[in-house]
């Protein structure tokens, strides 16, 4: 099992699951986005982010997200988000990405 700082990433029936860590910053933002891109492949056509360890959605973890969104774009790929506390619900509405990026219940 990974430790809370680190992404914990699986492909189950065609979609990509990635439990994420309880902060994304300067540190692993990058870790995190190349470990994602290293499990896509032509058989991924969703991709989950699990956030019930987020702590915060940082502007870190904004442009993070945004940079995947763009990657996913471009292999037509959807992305989701599940497991999302109310106060990360709350900082998604701020910058509007709830509109955007499905959040599932």
């Amino acid at each position: 099992m990974a430790l809370m700082n680190d992404v914990q990433i699986e492909v189950k029936n065609g979609c990509l699951w990635t439990l994420m860590p309880r902060f994304i910053d300067s540190e692993n933002q990058e870790q995190i986005q190349d470990s994602i891109e290293h499990k896509l492949d032509n058989s991924i056509d969703r991709v989950v982010m699990d956030l019930q360890n987020v702590v915060s959605i940082s502007s870190f973890a904004i442009g993070l997200i945004m940079r995947i969104r763009g990657i996913l774009e471009k292999k037509n790929c959807s992305l989701y988000f599940i497991n999302v506390s109310d106060s990360c619900y709350e900082q998604l509405e701020t910058v509007n990405l709830h509109k955007i990026l499905p959040v599932l219940d």
